[in-house]
């Protein structure tokens, strides 16, 4: 497969909400890499000693040149079950978003959906909330410009597993946050550390410049999406190893490639 994106996988740099500094102000030359904002869920950061510190959690901003600098826009304050934002998409000077919150009264590691919430671009305060607890996650967003419509990759299913389940393409009601579910993405298999079959789901939704939507799954398996009817058709494979079934993103930059910040346990 002829690689289309390029991954964005660094100690500072865990798991977003992502998408370009174009949609937000005038593009800048191509040598000058790409400038993306985000939500950092996570943060793998050490003291001096090696010893993990407490994470900065909250709206950052990164060139592709080098990721290891990440500029923190606007911390959040908060313990390790604070409520984050799971999803989130930039159109028109806001930002609107799904919220997860990890359970800490449940022993099997519980991750709860929680708000929509819409924040201003500028100053990242929320102009909207809406309370959302135990309906279904969301993983990713995207919005198309060439039919004005707001896509989003949810569970089918309501749950609170660590892990992502099977997901599929919905429509977002930007004004309410509800959800419309397109249809299914047809059977998706991947292969397990051990050569066995497995079931496997879409983790990341991104659309182009031409209004087409791109989705990778947890196994590494890039598709493309029917926006009509939700089927996914596989075009490629990236990796052999899996990434993690949790909150991750991806964007097309102004250049045109596909930028993915994955959550795994492995820089591959």
């Amino acid at each position: 497969m002829k690689k289309v994106y390029k991954k964005l996988v660094t100690c500072s740099l865990a798991v977003l909400a992502l998408w370009p500094a174009t949609a937000v102000k005038a593009q800048t030359a191509v040598d000058d890499g790409q400038t993306f904002y985000a939500y950092r869920i996570d943060q793998l950061k050490k003291d001096a000693q090696g010893f993990s510190t407490t994470p900065e959690i909250g709206w950052v901003t990164f060139n592709t040149n080098d990721t290891t600098k990440v500029t923190l826009l606007k911390k959040i304050k908060g313990y390790y079950d604070m409520e984050k934002v799971g999803a989130g998409e930039y159109l028109d000077g806001k930002i609107y978003t799904y919220g997860y919150q990890y359970d800490a009264s449940d022993y099997d590691e519980a991750y709860q959906s929680t708000k929509y919430i819409v924040y201003d671009a500028e100053t990242f305060e929320p102009l909207k909330t809406i309370k959302r607890y135990g309906e279904r996650r969301v993983s990713d967003m995207t919005y198309d410009y060439t039919t004005n419509t707001m896509y989003a990759l949810a569970e089918d299913k309501a749950t609170n597993n660590r892990e992502l389940q099977i997901t599929s393409l919905n429509i977002v009601n930007t004004e309410t946050g509800e959800l419309t579910r397109v249809g299914g993405t047809g059977e998706l298999l991947g292969i397990n550390g051990y050569g066995k079959v497995v079931d496997d789901n879409l983790v990341t939704l991104a659309c182009d410049k031409n209004g087409d939507l791109y989705a990778m799954s947890a196994y590494r398996h890039f598709y493309k999406i029917d926006k009509f009817t939700g089927k996914a058709t596989e075009i490629g494979k990236g990796h052999k190893l899996a990434v993690e079934s949790f909150f991750q993103s991806m964007t097309f930059g102004a250049d045109g490639v596909l930028y993915w910040a994955q959550h795994t346990a492995h820089p591959y």
